[in-house]
């Protein structure tokens, strides 16, 4: 890389560690967050009509409020009206919560002293 201020080529070296602990927790915090993110959406469902979810436009609220974050794009919904009372589905993103999965525990560590020319 060269230096922004001096102009001059440094070499670094970066290693790629894995920690499996790491990748476990993480893993186990995006499971937590996808269960939590499906309660709330079936407490959602299950009020569809009522107080709170009277239109289409209330419940897409909601939904973006809950799957805002680090599970964005691992649920997808769709809502709709039926009888004009709004509807809701949801499905798990397998391929998109498999390429999250794929980083996990994995990060980029640079030792202090740069690399030799």
């Amino acid at each position: 890389m060269t230096d922004p201020e001096t102009g001059e080529i440094r070499r670094l070296r970066v290693a790629y560690i894995h920690s499996s602990e790491e990748h476990r927790e993480t893993a186990a915090a995006r499971e937590r967050a996808l269960r939590k993110a499906e309660e709330q959406l079936q407490r959602v469902h299950n009020g569809l009509g009522g107080r709170y979810y009277k239109t289409r436009k209330q419940v897409d609220v909601r939904i973006a409020r809950i799957l805002d974050g680090t599970i964005e794009g691992l649920i997808h919904t769709t809502t709709a009206t039926r009888h004009a009372k709004p509807t809701l589905t949801w499905t798990r993103d397998h391929d998109a919560i498999n390429t999250a999965g794929q980083t996990d525990g994995i990060y980029a560590w640079r030792p202090t002293s740069p690399a030799s020319a």
